[in-house]
């Protein structure tokens, strides 16, 4: 998560993780206004074919774990928010998920597991830049050969309230790069919420056979 001069990761961590449980009707209400068909549009036909394994990594609401459980994926989702994660649980508790308390950059609680898919939407701008690189690692890691990342996060400015420090395209090319994964697509598209002016990018990576 994104920290500032003299302020860990696990701080920073605590501190976006408050303000979504203080924030939480607010933020479920506009999380589930929107489908996993119109925010996700640009990628949807890279998904794999279900059953697949997927990683939904910032789960929040539930909604694109919720949609990919759906479509017959199996689904991990992983939210480090409290009262998030169990409004997230209670909200699609029809459904087979398997909810997790973890977070990047370590994912401790995945151990050596494996998936087909990872989805990270809106999540890459709380870490800071020095965790970044360690995060695609820890992803790569995480992917069977032939997965894909999907990886979604702000261009735009920092954000002290809700622990968002700025992403450049470049970065998070490089850093990939790095861990071996290759980028197979690029999207960029305004916000789909409609928060200010924010530009989206969205990054689908993918480890080699």
């Amino acid at each position: 998560m994104v920290s500032t001069p003299g302020q860990s990761p696990d701080n920073a961590l605590t501190r976006s993780s408050h303000y979504y449980n203080t924030h939480l009707d607010q933020v479920v209400k506009l999380y589930e206004s929107i489908s996993f068909d119109e925010v996700h549009r640009n990628i949807l036909d890279l998904l794999p074919e279900p059953p697949a394994a997927v990683l939904d990594i910032g789960a929040g609401s539930g909604r694109d774990a919720a949609a990919l459980c759906v479509r017959g994926y199996v689904v991990t989702a992983v939210e480090p928010a409290k009262m998030l994660r169990e409004e997230a649980a209670r909200l699609h508790r029809e459904l087979p998920i398997e909810w997790i308390e973890d977070s990047l950059p370590l994912l401790r609680r995945m151990g050596n597991r494996q998936f087909d898919l990872i989805l990270i939407s809106a999540v890459w701008m709380h870490l800071t830049k020095s965790t970044r690189r360690s995060a695609v690692h820890r992803l790569g890691r995480l992917l069977k050969p032939g997965g894909r990342v999907v990886v979604t996060f702000r261009e735009g400015p920092a954000d002290p309230i809700r622990a968002f420090s700025p992403v450049r395209l470049g970065e998070v090319l490089a850093d990939s790069q790095s861990a071996g994964i290759q980028v197979i697509r690029q999207v960029e598209d305004p916000d789909r919420l409609e928060r200010g002016k924010s530009q989206w990018t969205t990054v689908v990576l993918e480890k080699p056979l």
